[in-house]
């Protein structure tokens, strides 16, 4: 028996995105976002998304960086393209507090019941089950963490909303571990992690790594750079090889940084025979995201169905060629991709350690406040 599992990285719906979808009806249409990679995601039997943001069912609270509150509509897209898996255990899990995850909790639980959502819980007692999903005869245990909330305060009798990585929490997320081990076939742990923009795991990375495998994981899928960073294998105490997904960066979004466009697409197989269950195969797509001339008809693209002339009227492109003087074209990211799963993009990354990031990162929000941003 097989089991194949996808993943991709982050759904990051900036307000260009929302407004690009908005008919004259004022209605919104994700759908067509995610169009050129359909067929691939609904080939497998797990497919999962990192949904970035939480959701808000009132028009007047649409909202991007850097407090977001996504349309409700999106979870209506990210079903009819195929994922039956969506993490929410991110940064941003608390940006529009106590609200911002009911809302989100509700909607999938009265639109998409069948829909895996981990990260996030409704209830103390949801909190406390690990999510299971069986397909092909494989029972697959999937957990999700956070470790940052974007400095915000959550009180104490919220806490339980949103799975946290951290270290005060190593001995609960080994029980958590150890119980899936036990209900499951494949343990998978996608942690919401790293640092934003680099395209190396940074040593935290590399710690928790050694975390999940000294507790029997199988698969790590990490998100929260927005640049794809290498994958790896890591060898566990019994001998067995643990794959690690370190970022698959942006899977749609309207970053104009170095590297945000390119995002991964995860592909693995697993086999099972009496002799228990082994990895059998993996491997990293890279994907694109395009948009046309004023920032519309938003596409996500395998970087191998893209075409320089696509390239050429890539929005995105044109704007990270004039702010950050980047040459973007197709070729280029491609050698970008090949660089990053190769450990040699780091050298020509702007940001060079996480300081440099956060020091970004304050500018970006101080430029935010007083009208210069532009994107995020």
């Amino acid at each position: 028996m097989e089991l194949e599992l996808i993943a991709v990285g982050d759904n990051l719906i900036h307000k260009e995105i929302f407004k690009s979808v908005r008919d004259s009806e004022g209605d919104y249409d994700f759908n067509p976002l995610y169009d050129p990679v359909r067929d691939a995601i609904q080939a497998a039997d797990i497919r999962i998304v990192n949904q970035e943001t939480v959701f808000t069912d009132k028009a007047s609270e649409y909202s991007s960086f850097p407090i977001f509150a996504t349309p409700v509509f999106v979870a209506d897209s990210l079903v009819k393209a195929g994922f039956n898996v969506v993490t929410h255990a991110s940064n941003h899990a608390f940006d529009k507090k106590r609200r911002g995850l009911e809302v989100t909790w509700d909607y999938w639980k009265t639109h998409y019941p069948e829909i895996g959502v981990v990260g996030i819980s409704g209830s103390r007692e949801e909190s406390n089950k690990v999510y299971i999903i069986e397909r092909n005869g494989f029972k697959v245990a999937i957990l999700n963490y956070t470790e940052k909330l974007n400095g915000h305060f959550v009180p104490p009798k919220d806490r339980f909303r949103i799975a946290r990585l951290r270290k005060s929490e190593k001995r609960r997320i080994q029980e958590r571990i150890a119980e899936a081990r036990a209900l499951a076939d494949i343990v998978v742990v996608c942690p919401h992690w790293g640092c934003e923009y680099l395209y190396e795991p940074i040593r935290s990375q590399r710690e928790w790594a050694a975390f999940f495998a000294q507790c029997g994981v199988d698969l790590v899928i990490g998100t929260h750079p927005h640049v794809v960073q290498p994958m790896e294998t890591v060898t566990r105490a019994d001998g067995k090889p643990m794959l690690v997904y370190y970022s698959l960066g942006n899977f749609i979004s309207c970053q104009v940084k170095a590297g945000t466009a390119l995002g991964g697409f995860a592909h693995v197989v697993f086999e099972k025979d009496e002799q228990g269950v082994r990895l059998k195969e993996y491997g990293l797509k890279p994907l694109i995201t395009h948009a046309d001339e004023g920032f519309r008809n938003f596409r996500t693209y395998f970087l191998r169905d893209y075409t320089e002339a696509l390239a050429g009227e890539n929005q995105i492109f044109k704007t990270v060629s004039r702010l950050r003087g980047i040459e973007m074209s197709k070729a280029s990211q491609e050698r970008l991709f090949q660089d990053i799963i190769s450990y040699k993009a780091q050298a020509y990354n702007e940001y060079k350690t996480p300081h440099d990031v956060t020091m970004a990162n304050i500018k970006s929000v101080f430029n935010f406040l007083i009208g210069k941003n532009i994107k995020k």
